[in-house]
């Protein structure tokens, strides 16, 4: 299932951010609104992103070694 960003607000105007699963952005968009949420934004996350964060890491880990200098 894809995942959503989002920024929502409430009747008083308090604004909120999330990261959910949804099956789709239509039904994410559904569930907010029949919870009584003003939309601001809504965004698909792509899961490259994370795999390219792993990838650093896992680089950062075998590039940092202590050296021994004879």
């Amino acid at each position: 299932m894809p995942k959503f960003s989002y920024v929502i607000k409430d009747n008083a105007g308090k604004a909120y951010k999330n990261v959910v699963e949804s099956s789709s952005q239509a039904a994410l968009v559904d569930m907010l609104q029949k919870q009584g949420y003003f939309i601001v934004s809504i965004k698909e996350l792509s899961g490259a992103g994370t795999q390219r964060q792993l990838n650093k890491k896992k680089k950062k880990r075998f590039t940092h070694r202590k050296i021994k200098l004879t």
